[in-house]
């Protein structure tokens, strides 16, 4: 048996969801976070598992100092917490996965034992009663959601960083009796500070627009509009949506491919804006054919248990002279907007 580094972040927050779409998108966001944790290792750990929320790292007799484990944490923690807060204001999902994952947190168990590889088939296990240990010390008792525990036997003449904070614990574990450990919080890390989305204008455009009012909750209207799955079965005009395969989650930046006839149509999800009882959602139509730039917005506004939605469409060409056709443009977007409110109106019918 050789003397090792355990260290085990672990992802807790997430809710069991029943929905595909929230399944569906929980999952990606966990292995968004479970890949960053990985890239974020400057120890030289050793991956051993990938245990559900959590991963198991290992590294055998070269044990990192205490000060070196604190700067990895806090690197992986600040890196967990950016794209948490970086999603939440360029999502464009409201689904429960997408709309609580702000509300993710992370953990640390450190301990530092003898353990062992027993290979099965072509996989290395490890093994050891202070491996059973360390995933023990996962359920304890520190009153905190996000923090760094180590076994106080771990760590011999611990010299802390001045400021930190300490605090002491035991619990007592099956086979184990005692366990004495430790623990910092690390709430006092996470940056406070939150990206913002900001919505283009239709200034210099040419608008048009319309609104109905719908027999729809706000919350159902809205993804059957923002979920591309979801869009093309109500919306006849489009034969197909792509997206590319690394973007499983939409969010502000994200490129999709609208194909409809012979076009294809590189739309830009610009972001969403959200406030008590009204969510505005833009996408942008970039440098195609004789425009410079189209914009579409979808203000969703919740009446009772009605919504009005209001789709704003308005473009710039490319040249000045084409404005001789703005009028011819704007007769084809209103047309296009009636057709829209029109197949949307038969949601209210299922």
């Amino acid at each position: 048996m050789k003397k090792s580094l355990l260290f085990i972040p672990d992802i807790t927050g997430f809710t069991s969801f029943v929905n595909e779409t929230e399944i569906r998108h929980s999952r990606h966001i966990v292995a968004d976070l479970l890949e960053l944790i990985i890239d974020s290792d400057e120890l030289k750990l050793q991956v051993s598992e990938i245990e559900g929320d959590a991963i198991l790292f290992y590294k055998f007799e070269q044990v990192p100092g205490f000060e070196k484990i604190c700067k990895q944490a806090e690197k992986t923690f600040s890196l967990f917490h950016h794209y948490l807060q970086q999603y939440e204001y360029e999502r464009i999902c409201r689904c429960g996965a997408c709309t609580t994952a702000i509300n993710l947190s992370l953990k640390y168990i450190v301990h530092v034992g003898y353990i062992e590889q027993i290979k099965i088939k072509n996989h290395n296990k490890l093994h050891g009663k202070d491996v059973i240990l360390a995933h023990r010390l996962l359920k304890n008792d520190v009153p905190e959601n996000e923090y760094l525990l180590w076994t106080k036997k771990s760590f011999d003449n611990l010299k802390l960083a001045d400021g930190m904070k300490v605090e002491s614990l035991s619990t007592n574990y099956e086979s184990y009796g005692d366990v004495e450990y430790q623990f910092i919080s690390l709430k006092e890390m996470l940056d406070k500070q939150k990206s913002k989305i900001v919505l283009p204008t239709h200034q210099g455009k040419v608008k048009v627009s319309s609104s109905h009012v719908f027999d729809l909750d706000i919350s159902y209207l809205y993804e059957m509009v923002t979920d591309f799955e979801k869009r093309l079965s109500w919306n006849r005009r489009v034969n197909e949506i792509l997206t590319p395969e690394d973007e499983a989650l939409i969010k502000s930046g994200n490129f999709h491919t609208c194909v409809i006839g012979n076009y294809r149509l590189n739309i830009e999800s610009v972001g969403r804006i959200e406030t008590n009882g009204e969510i505005i959602y833009a996408e942008r139509l970039n440098d195609f054919k004789f425009f410079r730039e189209a914009l579409t917005f979808y203000i969703f506004r919740k009446k009772g248990k009605k919504t009005e939605l209001t789709i704003e469409n308005s473009f710039q060409l490319k040249k000045k002279w084409m404005s001789v056709f703005n009028i011819f443009i704007k007769k084809q977007f209103a047309t296009n907007l009636a057709e829209t409110f029109v197949e949307l109106q038969a949601l209210e019918r299922k």
